[in-house]
């Protein structure tokens, strides 16, 4: 395959339109120069030449900054693998291409475009209007032969539809559908034996005449006749397997059973094929052998797919799989009670004891990140499970936050995903070459040629959500993934480590044509989420899952209830959980309460849940019903991310400025350099010290005393309910941030301290304290803002405390947008370059604030009575000391017998903060022990006078102050 043909249809002059691509090409285009249009008769073209061994293309049509309504577009070329010369063709405005020429529309409709939607047995809606004359008519065939005409709809059978107002209760989990025309089916109508055939609307005058047709989304309808709660994926019963799938739409389900994990290429030696017997729910059911335990399958599928207006044979995977070949060709028949699927021990070692949540600290860490540059290591085991089970000085550096008071390692994505090659012997190694400059262009150059040899990937664009990935395992094909990743959480709990899963079910990695889409392959058009014209919605920048679904909410449920099980996972975080509806999650959260010891070797109420709340997108303020977002959550025991105290300690969202100063980056480098908006960022961090509380009363910096809800964002009901983090993943590192922001003057050592404070802001509030991995290191990417893709050389960490990853090289050009000065700039800069004393200082200072917290059971309240009734502000309002942030813990007895009252006082300014408070005079009060006795000299330097109640807190120092009762 050497050229792709692309061709474009559209109205409208289109000899002004060119083609962005990008991927697996020849050349990249850049944005200012796309590929020039050939116009021809029928409209116009590209050819798009493609890179050796080409898996998929992305494109976008635009001119100028206007890109057409069809967005980005990727093609899997696998998917044209039969054709002689491939091609595609798009049709302007609508977000998808198409295989073959578009036969099925005229200017009254189009049958490939799914603008209607049956929503239960006698009701659909269609955006369409209504005339008083028009007729509506619902068509079907089990031929895929309708066809719109100027009479109507050709070929199949037609039932009349009768304009009515529609039940409310209908439309509860579908309200972006309200407005639209209502339409309604005569009862006696059997639904049941259409849903496997090709189905559309239509809409004539009274002449006849066909005003406008559509194909239909059927999900609504799928959902009342065909969603259960029966068996799917494997079944035990006495060491015979039986498979299960939900197809209800098929025509046709066959196994297909081989003894050999051999690729995709090799589909030559099928040993067996078992055709399925279908219920009425539309699970088809495979009765298998003992002797099937082990071997390989696939389905083939008959199945009619709306978006090509065809019935087509498909061979796909289990959505259910629990074991695969490498890259997810073929899933594997496992047991995954069989006892050589894990370490010896694996049913019978002991995790660490459960802990409440308030008592929570995470630690977010990459796979590969942990141990990719990991010297004392074999290449085999580098970046790998396996590398948790090994003595090296990773594994040595967790323990040793563990016994400071880290309790979950939250492991990045790790179930299958797409985009990694995961059979190593075919990476590319990364050039064995040093840079001659910090802002070196090579390594770019580098990822570009090596963007899917990289291998290389943080994990968010899922194939097979109950599979780990075979990338990190030493081999790919079969049951070696599954022993492995047992092997890491068995390693982890050996040293007081829980693990915490990351899971993506807001999107999957591509929507079907294409071999990763397997839901979409096996039910087109039900497990992702159309708009109201039948376009993919792809707002998290993959193909967006409808989780307002039945069986795509069962799935999800399916899945963390089976790595709970099956892997012991303690917790789960949810990516875009605002992507979901509220009642997804509190179904998830029934489901694993449910769990026992007794039954299911796992008490599901220990497992902690929490996610990502935003709110954007299609399902923004509640278009598709009440989602899973932070506001939504409160009161469900669900945590979410508090991205306002992040936004203040850093300065700015992720999307702004990243000179933008916060309260730890300088916005309070000198005392009169501190307007009103500086103080109101202070009042949002006070809101997340208190566990972000909605009802939560403290005097603001206007003077008002008000609720954390009424300004600062606060939401939570529990504290438990706030995840306070100030660097994760993506973005700037917190360290490059610093590097950005912070006053050019400062030094080395005072960058240093500030990353100690962010995190301090983090480890002594109430709530649930996130930590990056490597923060505590100040870990760099190079400036590097969206690492997902950009290999070990930009994500690299180092557990030796040597060194931290700044000005290895200018970052990814994709992602530097108008901030490439500024970067280039901050990166030529020699003295950021942290030494190892700073790496060393930052990293034993955290040790101390994990031990503070530990310590202390002031500052992990559970309960939100005690901290409205207990946790005091002082140096408030508008005449406060600018960057002194003082909180006052007191508590009875019942909740810490040796210690009364906490003082946390958090000095974001480089000159001392020294303040008498009336509050403090005649308190008792000396440095908490963890301190005194801590690594931080400067910090023991901080004072307290008991009889004027002042405070003398250093520059650029967190410090916590106790009385004993």
């Amino acid at each position: 395959m050497q050229a792709l043909r692309v061709h474009y249809l559209s109205t409208g002059d289109i000899a002004d339109w060119g083609l962005h691509v990008w991927l697996d090409v020849a050349t990249p285009t850049s944005w200012e120069e796309p590929l020039p249009i050939q116009v021809d008769r029928d409209g116009g073209s590209w050819l798009v030449p493609l890179a050796d061994h080409a898996q998929r293309v992305g494109l976008v049509v635009h001119r100028g900054e206007d890109k057409d309504g069809s967005g980005e577009l990727f093609v899997d070329l696998e998917t044209l693998c039969s054709q002689e010369r491939p091609e595609i063709w798009i049709v302007g405005g609508r977000q998808t291409f198409y295989l073959v020429p578009p036969t099925h529309a005229t200017q009254a409709g189009d049958l490939l475009r799914q603008r209607g939607h049956w929503l239960s047995t006698q009701w659909l809606t269609w955006n369409t209007p209504a005339e008083p004359d028009d007729r509506f008519f619902l068509h079907a065939s089990d031929a895929a032969n309708l066809r719109p005409t100027k009479n109507g709809i050709s070929h199949g059978r037609s039932w009349p539809l009768e304009p009515a107002e529609i039940p409310a209760d209908i439309l509860m989990h579908r309200p972006h559908l309200g407005s639209q025309t209502s339409l309604r089916l005569d009862a006696r109508v059997d639904v049941a034996t259409l849903i496997r055939g090709q189905l559309a609307l239509s809409r004539v005058n009274s002449d006849g005449e066909l005003l406008d047709c559509t194909a239909l989304q059927i999900a609504g309808l799928l959902d009342e006749i065909c969603a259960h709660d029966e068996p799917l994926g494997i079944e035990w019963r006495n060491g015979v397997p039986s498979l299960h799938l939900w197809a209800p739409t098929a025509r046709s389900v066959n196994l297909l059973r081989f003894e050999s994990s051999a690729d995709r290429a090799a589909h030559r030696t099928v040993s067996q094929v078992v055709a399925g017997a279908r219920n009425e729910h539309g699970t088809w059911t495979f009765s298998g052998q003992r002797t099937w335990d082990r071997s390989w399958y696939e389905f083939e599928i008959d199945v009619f797919a709306p978006t090509r207006g065809r019935f087509e044979t498909v061979r796909v995977t289990d959505p259910y799989s629990r074991s695969l070949a490498a890259n997810g060709t073929r899933s594997q028949i496992v047991n995954l009670d069989d006892g050589d699927l894990g370490p010896d021990d694996w049913k019978t070692f002991s995790k660490p004891q459960p802990i409440p949540p308030a008592e929570i600290v995470l630690y977010e860490l990459h796979v590969r990140d942990f141990s990719a540059m990991e010297s004392s290591l074999t290449p085999e085991l580098q970046g790998t499970y396996l590398a948790f089970a090994k003595d090296t000085p990773g594994i040595r550096h967790l323990e040793t936050m563990a016994q400071a008071g880290l309790s979950h390692i939250h492991l990045l994505p790790c179930a299958d995903f797409a985009t990694v090659e995961e059979r190593r012997e075919l990476w590319s190694p990364w050039p064995s070459r040093a840079i001659d400059r910090p802002d070196s262009d090579w390594p770019q150059k580098i990822l570009d040629d090596r963007t899917r040899a990289n291998s290389y990937n943080w994990g968010y664009d899922p194939q097979h959500f109950g599979v780990p990935e075979g990338s990190y395992a030493t081999d790919p094909d079969g049951p070696a993934r599954i022993v492995e990743f047992r092997t890491m959480v068995r390693a982890l709990a050996a040293r007081g480590l829980r693990v915490i899963m990351d899971v993506v079910y807001n999107h999957t990695y591509a929507a079907s044509p294409s071999h990763f889409a397997v839901l979409d392959s096996i039910v087109p058009g039900y497990y992702h989420r159309l708009d109201e014209q039948g376009e993919l919605e792809t707002s998290t920048c993959c193909a967006n899952t409808a989780s307002e679904h039945a069986m795509m909410q069962r799935l999800m449920v399916d899945d963390v209830v089976h790595w709970a099980i099956h892997y012991r996972i303690d917790g789960f975080r949810f990516d875009l959980m605002g992507h979901h509806m509220k009642r997804n999650m509190q179904a998830i959260r029934r489901a694993l309460d449910a769990l026992t010891m007794q039954e299911h070797g796992v008490d599901g109420r220990d497992v902690y849940v929490y996610g990502e709340g935003w709110d954007f997108g299609e399902v923004q303020g509640g278009r598709r019903g009440v989602n899973a977002t932070k506001h939504n959550m409160a009161g469900t025991g669900i945590g979410a991310f508090n991205d306002r105290l992040r936004d203040a300690v850093r300065g700015g969202g992720s999307s702004q400025d990243p000179g933008l100063q916060g309260f730890v980056t300088g916005r309070f480098d000198s005392i009169d350099d501190a307007p009103g908006q500086n103080l109101e960022i202070v009042d949002d961090i006070r809101a997340g010290l208190a566990g972000n509380l909605a009802r939560f009363t403290f005097e603001h910096a206007d003077g008002e005393s008000r609720a954390a809800s009424e300004r600062c964002g606060g939401v939570a009901t529990q504290p438990t309910e706030c995840i306070n983090f100030v660097s994760v993943h993506d973005d700037y590192t917190l360290y490059d941030k610093i590097a950005m922001a912070a006053p050019a003057h400062w030094s080395a050592a005072e960058r240093s301290r500030a990353q100690s404070l962010a995190l301090a802001i983090v480890l002594l509030g109430q709530g649930v304290p996130f930590l990056h991995a490597g923060s505590e290191l100040l870990r760099s990417k190079s400036l590097d803002r969206n690492s997902y893709r950009s290999g070990d050389w930009f994500n690299r960490l180092d557990f030796s405390r040597t060194t931290h990853n700044f000005g290895v090289g200018m970052p990814p050009e994709r992602e530097l947008g108008p901030h490439a000065t500024l970067v280039r700039q901050t990166l030529q800069r020699a003295e950021l370059k942290a030494k190892p004393h700073e790496i060393e200082s930052c990293a034993n200072a955290v040790l101390d604030l994990l031990r503070v917290r530990h310590a202390s059971p002031l500052l992990r309240l559970a309960q939100a009575d005690l901290i409205r009734d207990g946790v005091r502000f002082l140096n408030t309002g508008p005449e406060q000391i600018p960057g002194l942030i003082v909180m006052s813990i007191e508590a009875s007895a019942d909740i810490d017998p040796g210690v009364s009252q906490l003082v946390v006082a958090l000095n974001a300014r480089r000159d001392p903060a020294v303040k008498a408070f009336d509050a403090l005079r005649g308190k008792d009060l000396t440095l908490h022990p963890m301190l005194a006795g801590g690594h931080d000299p400067i910090a023991r330097q901080s004072g307290f006078d008991p009889q004027s109640g002042q405070l003398d807190i250093p520059g650029q120092t967190s410090v916590v102050f106790e009385a004993r009762r």
